[in-house]
């Protein structure tokens, strides 16, 4: 099933803008307006689609959050070197 996905993804990726490219040159060569607005408007979601991987794929991790304190509500120090 991953090996599917992955070659799906793969045709996605790669013909996708190719039939989008294609569309739009040719819709302003042969003077065909639906073609050319049909191209923009199917390439608007798949660009936002990019966009929005690769964010996801090279946006730095948040901080990991802070341990609680130790001792509660009374505590003063977490230091302080009392023989316990």
């Amino acid at each position: 099933m991953f090996v599917f996905t992955a070659i799906f993804g793969l045709a996605a990726a790669i013909f996708g803008p190719i039939v989008l490219y294609l569309l739009i040159v040719r819709g302003l060569r042969e003077g065909r307006w639906s073609w050319f607005v049909l191209g923009v408007v199917c390439a608007i979601p798949w660009v936002l689609v990019v966009y929005a991987a690769i964010k996801k794929a090279f946006v730095r991790p948040p901080p990991p959050a802070s341990p609680p304190s130790e001792g509660g509500a009374n505590s003063t120090s977490r230091n302080d070197d009392v023989g316990r």
